[in-house]
């Protein structure tokens, strides 16, 4: 177990907040625990479990080509 993330957030009657974090190197099912703490009210606190999937990365050797093209180009300029 450990922190991924830590954000304060300051909200009115509602908000939607971006929480990011890195998905694990390993595909497969996944999960994280989330817990919204309020520290101006007894009793709100609330905790989510999530389940997802984390896909293969997609290969990047078609952008390593590319890249070296560009920087042939560059050689000869």
């Amino acid at each position: 177990d450990e922190l991924l993330t830590l954000k304060r957030v300051l909200v009115g009657r509602r908000a939607a907040v971006d929480v990011e974090f890195a998905a694990p190197e390993v595909a497969g099912q996944a999960g994280v625990k989330i817990f919204v703490m309020c520290d101006s009210y007894l009793g709100c606190d609330q905790e989510f479990d999530l389940v997802f999937d984390v896909l293969e990365a997609e290969s990047s050797e078609s952008e390593d080509d590319d890249d070296d093209e560009d920087d042939n180009a560059m050689d000869q300029d």
